[in-house]
């Protein structure tokens, strides 16, 4: 299992949506160098850490490992980010990831790319 966190982030134009990061499939957590430490990220409108059947997310570019615990300004300066969960993520293939979130129960998504983006959905 590797980290995965759920930010909230709070733009400059008063807009926001949910920012899930993960670490990439593969990658060897325990010896990857600071270089390599990215994480994949994707614009959620929805809460994925409350188990939502499906959920459309967005891919971004990758974020930093620093915003694993990271709560407050954003870099480029485009808003805030707030920490809504934390938890473990496991890549059981590289379409099925599962997210564990601390006091939770582990979620299966199945993730499909769609014209919108990419379509997380559970089972």
């Amino acid at each position: 299992m590797v980290p995965a966190v759920l930010l909230l982030h709070e733009t400059s134009d008063g807009s926001w949506h949910y920012d899930l990061l993960v670490c990439p499939p593969g990658l060897d957590f325990a010896g990857a160098g600071p270089n390599d430490r990215v994480l994949i990220t994707w614009r959620l409108r929805d809460r994925i850490d409350l188990g939502p059947e499906s959920c459309l997310g967005e891919a971004l570019s990758p974020h930093r490992w620093a915003y694993l615990t990271y709560e407050g300004p954003t870099r480029s300066g485009n808003g805030r980010v707030h920490l809504i969960a934390s938890g473990d993520a496991a890549w059981e293939t590289p379409n099925r990831l599962a997210l564990r979130w601390r006091g939770g129960a582990e979620t299966v998504y199945t993730l499909t790319p769609s014209a919108r983006g990419v379509l997380f959905r559970r089972g």
